[in-house]
């Protein structure tokens, strides 16, 4: 079907004006894009029909890579948007009929553009077609967590719109979003049907499944896309510039921020943590005592064993019947018995005591990492006379030249210059980049350049200083050493 479709994409490539090319790869930056990474390279058959779950293929012997791209139109694309239309490929595992698991390449149409300005309007939204539905739960299980700080999730805004499930996290204003939701809805309506939206940070891609070639459908795809970028456009169009000498204001007080603060308290400091990482280490101390406390990870070990030894016994007692009914096959049963107990036996309660760890660990992750950034940023900026100011405020005016989003932003003077020092996240890519960010007033004809070893980047009158480092990099000592030279290269001190 790959195949049968170049010559297709080639001519409605050349008549909107479109480059193309033959093979290529899309980058892993959204949820779609990102499917199949990692998984090597299989024996898979071709999906051919793709009802959602529904699938039938072909070819299972043709040996696939893990991702690949085909069909590349890219440039100025129908509606206004430079990015790509093309046929991308992903392999992912399923059941087979034998209760087995089989490799099949799943095709896409995708229309992918990175939108500069995206990540400002909102970090992640997906549009989704078929609404939420709804989860019922049969039952709950208690781990003893009453007594326990329960975790606040990163707060989601979630909104229904003509039978498209839009979600967005971290949740934005609401008119806000739908700005970007409510025109892409009326674009999706002529889609191919299924066709999703993924915004992951400004990496846009609009897909539907199996190999669209039909040039009204292709036009249709790049529609949404364009529909997406014009309301991004819009939305920053009407964010004040940022002005280094006036603060963005503090982060709101929801109810993740109050169970930062009650997570912070647990431990007092009586100098800054040295680093990010020596901070969240304090807290995940905290963070282990309290998930001892309540005998988490026992209570998961119990009741994962109970679950799994319920399954064996139940095979057990079936596998004895069916003994005492085919007295021909006692002996094959009573062997399948025997590896049952002396083999699935130990290996669920392995299982059980993993999954147990495995939890105890989440739980302590979940408290000690955030807490202990929280911790740092807080205590930095009281030591530098800097007040903690609201990431997503700072984003949304923030013409970055840096791919990425702040994780935690303070404001006032730098040592002579006032500005921002930010924790920097790249989540772009699959391994997630970190990296130290100082803004400040660019100097009168200040260009792009490289300034004490920093990257240096000149937009909107701001000079904006990056450097890279590893989380175990996240430092008061390379946050200090950045802050200077923020300060010296915004011409506020002299050169030494």
């Amino acid at each position: 079907m790959i195949d049968g479709s170049k010559d297709t994409m080639e001519r409605w490539a050349a008549a909107r004006g479109l480059r193309f090319e033959r093979e290529g790869l899309l980058p892993p930056v959204t949820e779609t894009l990102r499917a199949g990474l990692g998984a090597g390279e299989h024996r898979a058959g071709f999906v051919t029909q793709d009802q959602g779950g529904v699938f039938s293929a072909r070819g299972g012997f043709t040996k696939r890579p893990e991702r690949s791209t085909w069909n590349l139109c890219s440039g100025r694309l129908p509606g206004g948007v430079d990015g790509v239309v093309a046929h991308h490929v992903h392999l992912a595992t399923r059941s087979d009929s034998e209760g087995g698991e089989s490799w099949y390449a799943f095709p896409r149409t995708i229309v992918f553009a990175v939108l500069p300005d995206g990540a400002r309007a909102v970090r992640w939204l997906t549009g989704k077609p078929g609404g939420f539905g709804t989860v019922t739960a049969l039952a709950t299980v208690s781990l003893g967590r009453k007594k326990s700080e329960p975790v606040a999730p990163v707060p989601t805004w979630r909104q229904e719109i003509d039978g498209i499930g839009w979600t967005a996290t971290p949740a934005e204003d609401p008119a806000r979003l739908e700005l970007i939701a409510r025109p892409a809805t009326a674009a999706l309506a002529a889609a191919p049907e299924g066709t999703r939206v993924e915004l992951y940070d400004g990496a846009l891609a609009v897909v539907t499944r199996g190999v669209v070639d039909d040039p009204a459908e292709l036009d249709a795809l790049c529609a949404v896309a364009a529909a997406i970028a014009s309301a991004v456009a819009t939305i920053t169009a009407a964010e004040p510039a940022l002005d280094p000498a006036v603060a963005v204001g503090a982060p709101p007080r929801d109810a993740r921020q109050e169970w930062l603060d009650a997570g912070v308290r647990h431990v007092s400091w009586s100098s800054p943590p040295a680093s990010v990482e020596a901070a969240q280490a304090a807290y995940s101390q905290v963070a282990d005592r309290g998930a001892k406390g309540r005998g988490t990870r026992w209570k998961v070990r119990l009741i994962a064993l109970v679950a799994i030894l319920i399954g064996i016994a139940l095979w057990s007692a079936i596998d004895v019947a069916l003994a005492l009914a085919l007295p021909d096959y006692t002996g094959e049963l009573f062997v399948v018995l025997a590896i049952t107990l002396f083999i699935f036996v130990p290996l669920g309660i392995r299982a059980a005591w993993r999954a147990g760890s495995e939890v105890h660990a989440d739980e302590v992750s979940s408290r000690g990492l955030p807490w202990g950034l929280e911790a740092f940023v807080r205590e930095y900026a009281a030591a530098h006379r800097l007040t903690v100011e609201d990431p997503a405020r700072f984003r949304h005016r923030f013409r970055s030249p840096i791919a990425g989003v702040p994780m935690r932003v303070v404001h006032g003077d730098l040592g002579g210059a006032p500005g921002w020092l930010a924790l920097w996240a790249d989540d772009t890519m699959p391994q997630r980049r970190h990296l130290l960010v100082a803004v400040v007033r660019a100097p009168a004809g200040a260009q792009a350049a490289v300034a004490g070893g920093y990257g240096a980047h000149v937009r909107d009158g701001l000079l904006v200083l990056a450097e890279e480092v590893t989380a175990a990099e996240r430092s008061a000592v390379r946050l200090d050493a950045l802050r200077a030279a923020a300060v010296q290269a915004a011409g506020a001190l002299a050169p030494a």
